[in-house]
């Protein structure tokens, strides 16, 4: 995945999956286009054979969205169960940048940044998430997912900028930790 497009590439039978090689993000997420979709990140789940792929959706608190892809076959061109958490998740006129995804056996955790509006990254900083998200619904199409939010992660009363999930060397974990 890059900013703008997902590929993908069957190394059995030599060849692209999408046509035209790629899927903008926009159609992938939402079947439509319309809005800013950026800063995507993929990831194997090698239990399920499975794929997910988050992204997110606009810059600014009213309309941003962390945008959950859950691959339903270990095939990319195969239909995602697709889902839309707030980027503003505290309601607090703050929207979601900089995401990193992870997994343990059972879980997906999504992490980003909190950024005050019409700042830049660099000095908009106000904190960082973390939503945790049961992998077997997202697989499986619920209708909603189960949920767990994160915030005001702090150390030594500061705090911490891009938080990221480290994953063990020897596989998927059964905990995650960042």
């Amino acid at each position: 995945s890059i900013n703008s497009f997902v590929y993908a590439y069957d190394l059995n039978t030599d060849t692209t999956i999408y046509p035209n090689q790629r899927i903008s993000l926009s159609q992938f997420a939402d079947g439509v286009s319309g809005g800013h979709y950026f800063d995507p990140k993929v990831i194997y789940d090698p239990i399920a054979d499975r794929f997910i792929l988050a992204l997110l959706k606009n810059s600014n608190p009213e309309s941003n969205k962390v945008i959950l892809c859950f691959s339903t076959t270990n095939n990319p061109n195969d239909p995602w169960n697709v889902y839309h958490l707030p980027g503003n998740p505290l309601d607090n006129d703050r929207w979601t940048d900089f995401p990193t995804i992870a997994i343990t056996k059972d879980k997906v955790y999504f992490t980003g940044n909190l950024i005050i509006p019409n700042e830049p990254w660099q000095t908009g900083f106000d904190g960082s998430i973390i939503w945790e998200i049961p992998t077997a619904e997202g697989y499986e199409g619920v209708d909603s997912l189960t949920s767990k939010l994160y915030h005001d992660i702090k150390h030594e009363g500061n705090y911490i900028r891009n938080l990221h999930a480290v994953q063990g060397a020897e596989g998927i974990a059964d905990k995650m930790y960042f």
